[in-house]
This record gives C-alpha cells, structure tokens and sequence, in this order.
C-alpha cells in the first residue's frame, strides 16, 4: 500500500523520505531483512521508498509498505507534543486548529496552510515543516513581547494598525486584523518615511511613531472650508504688515487699504474696484463693511470670511495639489499648504517641491526642509530674503508635521 506525509508524521523513525526500519525489531523483522534490502534496492529506481511499519498493539504484525515520496520532501517527524506546541502557537495568533490534541488532523492542516499562505512561506501544502515552525515561533514569540508581525490575524492590534496607517495615507486596504503582504509593504513605506528601522515590523518605535502622527491629525479637511480661523491668523500675521495684534502678538483686525490701484484691500488679498458700486453694496449687506471707509479696521473673523469666501487662487491651488495625488489632508497641513502656496505659488506646480513631496507621501521634515529651500534658493532673490523665507518654511513645517499654529520664527 501507498501512504502519505501525513501518515509519518508523528513516526519518530521516520527521517528525510528514507527507508524507515523501527528500532524495536522481532524476529520477524530480522527474517524480513534480507527482503527489505532487495526492497530497498529495487526502490533506487522507483519514485517511492519502502518503509517497515508495525502496529505498537501488536509488534509482531510487520507491515511492508510503499511510501510515496513528493519530488520535494518537506514533511517533518513531529512527536504528539511538538504537534500540539504548534497548535497552541497558531490558535494564539488567531488561527482555528481546535482543542490542541497533537493530531495533524483537518483543522490543523488548514490552520497551517492559511499561515503558511499568510507569510508567503516556499511550503504552502499544510505540512508541518522547519520553515513553518521558525517562522511560527518568530511570529509567537514577537507578538508575546507586544510586536506585530506578518502572519498574524484576527487580531485587534494589527486591525488598529491598519486603520491607522491609513489615515496617514499608507494604503493597507480594508482593515481586518490580518497581517498579510499589504499591510507589511504599507509599514515598511511608513518606515522608511519617517527615517525608522525598515523591517517590517511594528514594535514600540514604530507604533509609538505611528500613534504621534496619527495624533497630528485633526478631521479630514473639505476645501470648501477653506483656512481654518487659526490657519488665517498665522497667514495675516505674515502678510498684513499694518493688521492690529493683541498682547500675544496675535492679529485681531486688518485696515481698509487704498494702494492706489484703483481699488480697496480688504483683510488678505481681496480687492474691489472703486467703480464696482454692485460688490461695494454686497459687503455693505453681507458683511457689514464699507470698503470706501479706508483705514477702518475689520476684525479678523470677518476678514477670513471674506478671504474663504472670495480668495479662491491658493486654496484652489492647493485643492488641485491634493486632488492630484489623491491625498487627504488634516486641516493643520490644509493650512500650511495654503500659507505656503500664498507666499509662493509656484511650489505645488508638477515638478515643484509640495507636488514632488505630496506625490511621493514624504513624512519626513527634514527632507521637506530641504526641498522646500532648495527651490527657493533657485529664486534670484535668494540673498535678500532668504533668513525671511528660510524662517517661514520652518512655522509652515512646525504647523504641518505638529500642529503647531504659533509663529516662533
């Protein structure tokens, strides 16, 4: 009769596909050995090997038999306890072999070839190999110590992952607490943006990293927000050199101004002609604000909502950045994108250093310092306002990677 891998596991004289003889021999056996080496002999050019089994209930009933050996011979001899070991360690990692008994039963073959199939191990068949009992011990022993590795599933922690690594925008698909090739990829790239160990697994720097980005986060931005009221109040501090500011240095209101363009400005880059009595009247009834009456001061509040509602160069400029390279922003980085754009518009064109940084999912400051002054350093004027320019790229950074709406440069 033929038999399988299957059926020597747990046969301790069972090594490497070889002609299996038990150490406890009767006579029968003895007399049998002749037999066997011509069965052996004969085996050399078949694709089978011969094996002499006995029943433990009964030694004397040797049985001689035709083991069929795969072309690759990945089959282990597991005593009942290494079995159960293992499906101790697969049932602790969320697979499902059952009561662990030490039986290679259905449940437990299919508990290893999912975790096999799960770690993209060579063996994928359901045997118990080497490969699969290193890498389940790896897998075991990490999770024990609070680390999250590939080949883990249904699993709270690795779930969280995921959701987390999406929101920052490294894609693990839909979160299952499988911890499969997707996620593993998406941790690396997460990884390597952030300048960490690159190895694919999620221990205490690495989520801890994770968790501080994640914590950066506010709500998904909807563009037609616009700059939030703190987002505006950084940008006027910049850009309204005659604005009113409170004892903290923040901006409170904005003067009408007349440059002498043939037009109004108020708040942040919004104008109106002189001759437009339809738009003066509009500001009059929607805003409470007579843009003739230069040098009055208009709160700040109101000077955003006239920006949200009529500035739409930077923030559509911006919109179109993030649409472009299908990214969320939280609203710190929204509004340090907008401020950015603002001073220089020409940073989120393609090819330019927020469309170049935002495309490649860079979550690194240092890099985005870097390129962010290189491209400025390109500009003519770069010796005489460069201390200004480097000072402002630093509150644009500190605002978008931590949250921070305070002007400290």
């Amino acid at each position: 009769m033929v038999i399988t891998d299957n059926q020597l596991i747990g046969n301790s004289s069972y090594s490497n596909g070889s002609t299996v003889i038990m150490e406890r021999r009767t006579e029968q056996a003895k007399s049998s050995a002749e037999s066997v080496i011509s069965e052996k002999q004969a085996s050399k050019s078949n694709t089978n090997d011969i094996a002499v089994i006995y029943e433990k209930s009964n030694p004397s009933n040797l049985k001689m038999v035709t083991y069929a050996k795969p072309s690759t011979v990945k089959a282990m001899a597991l005593s009942k306890s290494s079995i159960k070991d293992v499906q101790t360690k697969l049932n602790a990692i969320g697979y499902s072999c059952g009561t662990p008994d030490g039986i290679a039963g259905k449940n437990t073959k299919a508990a290893v070839t999912s975790f096999q199939k799960l770690c993209g191990l060579k063996n994928q068949s359901g045997d118990i190999t080497n490969e699969t009992i290193t890498k389940l011990n790896s897998v075991y022993n990490r999770s024990q110590k609070g680390v999250l590795s590939r080949g883990l599933r249904n699993n709270a922690s690795v779930k969280k992952l995921q959701e987390n690594l999406n929101k920052l925008n490294f894609n693990c698909g839909t979160p299952d607490g499988t911890f499969g090739a997707g996620t593993e990829t998406a941790l690396k790239n997460f990884q390597k943006a952030n300048k960490l160990t690159v190895d694919g697994l999620a221990g205490s720097a690495t989520l801890n990293a994770i968790q501080k980005a994640v914590n950066n986060l506010k709500q998904p931005v909807t563009p037609s927000k616009g700059l939030s009221e703190n987002g505006f109040k950084l940008l006027a501090s910049y850009e309204a050199t005659s604005a009113v500011k409170d004892k903290k240095g923040n901006v409170v209101s904005i003067p009408i101004l007349d440059v002498g363009d043939g037009m109004y400005t108020i708040g942040i880059g919004n104008t109106v002609k002189k001759t437009d009595t339809k738009t003066i009247q509009e500001y009059k009834e929607k805003y409470g604000v007579d843009v003739t009456k230069v040098g009055a001061q208009v709160d700040i509040k109101t000077c955003m909502k006239i920006y949200n509602d009529h500035v739409n160069t930077y923030t559509s400029t911006v919109d179109n950045l993030l649409k472009r390279h299908n990214y969320t922003a939280s609203q710190n980085e929204y509004d340090a994108l907008v401020i950015a754009v603002y001073n220089r518009p020409a940073l989120a064109k393609e090819g330019h250093a927020l469309d170049t940084l935002i495309k490649n999912n860079n979550r690194n400051k240092d890099d985005w310092r870097t390129t962010l002054i290189n491209e400025y350093k390109g500009l003519k004027n770069w010796n005489t306002y460069g201390k200004g320019w480097s000072n402002r790229i630093e509150d644009e950074l500190e605002l978008y990677f931590d949250n921070d709406y305070v002007r400290n440069h």
